[in-house]
């Protein structure tokens, strides 16, 4: 017979050299750990993210305020908010026909995109009116293609042109058609067309300087803002004083149920107005001021501040009908329009609407 020996010593290292596995129930708890730190880590990471991205919106929105401000000490008025008819007297036949640049155009040597402005070509003079709209001219449609970073809110859910499922704002005429308010020109399929947006426009009050197509409203007029067409507006003029009157504001564009319909291209689109009231995510129409960020949207008021107005109140039920409130318009809806205006004489109201 044979046998083999082995040693006290062998036996032991025979022994440590076995491995214990996981059983299965064991792994399922670990995952299951696993899975609810990630679920409890989640929200708190995009609670950081956000306010990373809503402090940037109020940076952009800040950088753009000073800019505004810089045009007006360089040429002693503030920017137009956009170049459209040369009067209030719109006709059908002429509209979208002059050069139909917005505010971003006017303040893009002061944002430091002074390589941009030195290649435009369209006319920007506010006292000569020409019929050469931006994009029937070279180099100024390829530029309009630019992606400024400053225009954009990290915030958005949409960031590419690509996104918009009707196309791209590259035009707007805000006293014109009688109690519309507003029209918009745009150009379809905002992939074939990628013009760099923006989230940021200029201030044109309850609607504008208030023409109703046969005169000015005067209910209407006390709400003019700073940013209008052709506008020559100084600081001097704010007599509802600076701090108290909206500049610049965030806008989402045209969103139904979440679903990108209209961009807004920072070359062609430059005024909002607050007729319309403030609008969330996942809904707002193009002319209205509008943010996706969970606590508001951001403004840069006439001084420079940035501060944060809720949209709770500020949109009106049913319509608006001409040289009187709407009737089912809230006490917001009015601060709102105070806010806009920058000779109404209605002050210190922002409070109210949050100013955070």
């Amino acid at each position: 017979m044979f046998f083999r020996f082995c040693t006290k010593s062998t036996f032991w290292e025979s022994r440590r050299s076995l491995k214990r596995g996981f059983t299965l129930i064991e792994l399922l708890v670990v995952i299951a750990i696993i899975a609810i730190l990630i679920g409890l880590l989640l929200p708190a990471v995009q609670k950081v993210r956000e306010a990373a991205a809503f402090a940037q919106c109020k940076n952009n929105l800040k950088q753009i305020g000073l800019a505004c401000m810089d045009y007006e000490s360089a040429r002693s008025f503030l920017p137009p908010g956009y170049l459209e008819l040369p009067n209030d007297s719109p006709g059908w036949q002429n509209i979208f026909s002059y050069e139909e640049t917005g505010l971003m155009v006017y303040i893009l040597p002061f944002l430091e995109q002074g390589n941009i402005s030195n290649q435009l070509t369209t006319p920007q003079n506010v006292q000569t009116p020409t019929q050469m709209p931006w994009w029937s001219v070279n180099p100024d449609f390829g530029l309009a293609y630019s992606k400024l970073k400053v225009a954009i809110c990290p915030s958005s859910p949409f960031q590419q042109p690509s996104q918009a499922m009707y196309g791209i704002f590259v035009a707007e005429e805000v006293e014109i058609n009688g109690y519309s308010s507003v029209e918009g020109g745009y150009f379809g399929a905002g992939s074939s067309y990628p013009f760099g947006l923006t989230n940021y426009i200029g201030c044109n009050g309850s609607r504008g300087r208030g023409w109703n197509g046969s005169g000015f409203d005067p209910y209407y007029q006390q709400y003019q803002g700073i940013f209008g067409n052709r506008s020559q507006t100084t600081i001097a003029s704010i007599t509802d004083g600076t701090s108290n009157t909206l500049m610049v504001g965030e806008a989402l564009g045209g969103v139904s149920n979440g679903q990108f319909q209209f961009g807004l291209s920072w070359m062609g689109f430059g005024v909002g107005l607050t007729k319309f009231g403030l609008a969330s995510y996942p809904n707002a129409n193009w002319p209205q001021f509008s943010s996706a960020h969970a606590g508001g949207i951001n403004f840069a008021f006439g001084d420079g501040s940035v501060r944060n107005l809720i949209a709770a109140g500020t949109t009106p039920n049913g319509g608006t009908p001409p040289g009187a409130p709407p009737a089912s318009a809230g006490t917001n809806w009015y601060i709102l329009q105070a806010l806009g205006g920058m000779h109404d004489g209605i002050v210190n109201q922002s409070g109210t609407l949050g100013g955070n």
